[in-house]
């Protein structure tokens, strides 16, 4: 498995869902976190408003080259090595998405993310100010170890 999937099997082994630090305490976020050992590790991303899914779930290599081209181009849409990345007009993103106190402003963009595998897979959604916070702790390297293990650190966010 090269890309994205949403499985519950990898989400029922998750110790810890994480955010960035720059993500506001109490707001929706981007949250990450790792599954499995091994030839089995997973690195999974959920939307925090939505914990029972869609979650992508993508292999060690294919986080490893996402972050790696996020921090070359924070603010670019990626279009390859598995993750597929957009901007959407607010106004596309589907109602199930519109929740309590997520706002999707209209005429500012929301970002899209999904696997390339299965296209017709699962999509998240987020506003730009989640997804500023959370290209902002790949930028700073917060999630540099999802690949390896998932190091639980004090006063690291994981809500």
């Amino acid at each position: 498995m090269n890309s994205a999937v949403s499985t519950p099997a990898f989400a029922s082994l998750v110790t810890a869902w994480r955010k960035s630090s720059r993500s506001e305490p109490t707001a929706n976020c981007v949250q990450v976190a790792a599954a499995g050992a091994g030839a089995a590790r997973r690195i999974g991303v959920r939307d925090s408003k939505f914990p029972s899914g869609p979650d992508l779930w993508f292999t060690p290599a294919v986080w490893a080259a996402f972050v790696d081209q996020t921090r070359r181009q924070p603010g670019a849409q990626i279009r390859d090595g598995g993750v597929i990345t957009g901007h959407i007009p607010a106004e596309q993103v589907p109602a199930d998405f519109h929740r309590d106190d997520k706002v999707f402003e209209p005429g500012r963009p929301a970002i899209t993310m999904r696997g390339t595998a299965g296209l017709d897979g699962p999509v998240l959604y987020f506003t730009e100010v989640e997804w500023e916070a959370f290209v902002a702790g790949v930028t700073a390297g917060e999630f540099d170890d999802l690949p390896g293990g998932l190091a639980e650190e004090p006063g690291r966010p994981s809500r």
